[in-house]
């Protein structure tokens, strides 16, 4: 797998425009974690993880706001302190407003929806993208 993606190529894995990208990067949601002197973005996997959260949630009806104040922190949170781990992340959202962890741990998140979220999607789709195996 890619350890780095552009805009282009995140465009081309989840439909979202250059123009999108670069606003959550200016409202400091999600961050290139790496920008050469030209203003060229890199990207890792992880942030391209949470560039199709946002996207996925956005989709849903959540506000920027509540991805910024309410469910990053936490999700940030619970992988800063290894309770999951961004490459078997899988999320069911449910109307209990909780999120299942892959580990079937559960998180209270605040949030209301009814759909899947899979990082393990998210790398066949790479992989397909891309041709990689």
């Amino acid at each position: 797998m890619r350890k780095f993606f552009t805009t282009e190529d995140i465009f081309k894995i989840t439909g979202v425009t250059k123009r999108k990208i670069i606003y959550l990067d200016k409202i400091n949601l999600v961050k290139p974690c790496f920008r050469r002197k030209s203003k060229y973005r890199l990207y890792s996997f992880e942030d391209l993880v949470f560039i199709s959260l946002v996207i996925f949630l956005k989709e849903r009806g959540t506000s920027l706001q509540k991805i910024r104040k309410k469910i990053f922190p936490n999700l940030l949170r619970l992988i800063k302190n290894n309770k999951i781990n961004i490459d078997n992340i899988c999320f069911w959202f449910g109307n209990l407003n909780q999120i299942i962890a892959s580990n079937g741990e559960i998180y209270t998140s605040g949030i209301d929806l009814s759909r899947r979220f899979s990082v393990e999607d998210l790398k066949n789709k790479v992989e397909k993208v891309f041709n990689e195996k």
